[in-house]
């Protein structure tokens, strides 16, 4: 999609929408410890970290590219597979052999289960051909 396609697509408010938004983040992440009881370092880490959120959806929405969504995809496998790492942690201690440290089962699960993240992260990135939200046109 070209950049004339996707201006065209984009309606009149959409610009400044993205800059409200982060000029509201900004006001709300300095004025929150005057009106509350959060300290204010507390309140400026929650804003820093809202607002890299609100820059990689941008980055997400905005700025597509192949590369952002395959890293998209394979953080997306993992966020699958992580609850099921989850709820398999207590059927490998019952299977764990005598001798071994848990933090060993525990840390070789862990990775397990990410690295099949990774692969089913891998398998819908491809199955959809990499593209992003908004994008995919069965």
């Amino acid at each position: 999609m070209s950049k004339t396609e996707n201006k065209s697509q984009e309606p009149k408010w959409w610009k400044p929408y993205w800059i409200i938004l982060v000029i509201s983040i900004i006001i709300l992440g300095i004025t929150m410890p005057y009106f509350t009881n959060i300290p204010l370092e507390t309140s400026i880490m929650y804003m820093v970290i809202t607002l890299i959120a609100l820059g990689i959806a941008y980055l997400v929405r905005i700025k597509q590219s192949t590369q952002i969504n395959k890293i998209l995809y394979i953080i997306l496998g993992i966020c699958i597979a992580f609850p099921i790492w989850m709820i398999s942690i207590p059927i490998q201690n019952r299977l764990y052999v005598q001798g071994y440290n848990d933090w060993l089962i525990f840390i070789v699960g862990l990775v397990g289960w990410v690295g099949i993240g990774c692969l089913i992260g891998l398998f819908i990135g491809r199955a959809r051909n990499w593209k992003g939200p908004g994008r995919y046109q069965p």
